[in-house]
């Protein structure tokens, strides 16, 4: 008897190992070629924030020949959203910033001082 999980993996593929579990066992994870012809903004909306090149670059410019990863008026993706974005191919990538992940942490230290300011005696 096949259980639901089971099923699920031979309907979708092979299972891959996620990244973190790559690099904790050592093993180098690079950007497949794929990878390295993507462009991603940081502001903007997502749809128009990731543009593919022409071909793989070592330096980007702002004028390079490039594509839409998506487009909303056709609602097609670019074929390489099919492609693996690294060498050997992962299941996940979790990603941080490491400022977002201290923030709270930063921002009680700076305010620990100010958050239970001493009474002000009352001169008369």
């Amino acid at each position: 008897m096949v259980n639901s999980s089971e099923q699920a993996h031979t309907e979708i593929g092979p299972l891959y190992p996620t990244y973190e579990a790559l690099r904790t066992a050592a093993q180098p994870v690079h950007p497949s070629s794929s990878a390295r012809r993507l462009l991603w903004m940081l502001n903007g909306p997502l749809h128009s924030a990731i543009t593919v090149l022409s071909s793989e670059i070592t330096t980007h410019g702002v004028n390079m020949p490039s594509e839409p990863l998506y487009d909303p008026a056709t609602d097609i993706w670019h074929p390489i959203a099919q492609e693996p974005v690294s060498t050997p191919k992962v299941s996940s990538v979790t990603v941080g910033v490491c400022q977002l992940e201290e923030w709270g942490f930063t921002w009680c230290d700076m305010h620990e001082g100010h958050a239970d300011p001493p009474e002000l005696e009352d001169e008369e």
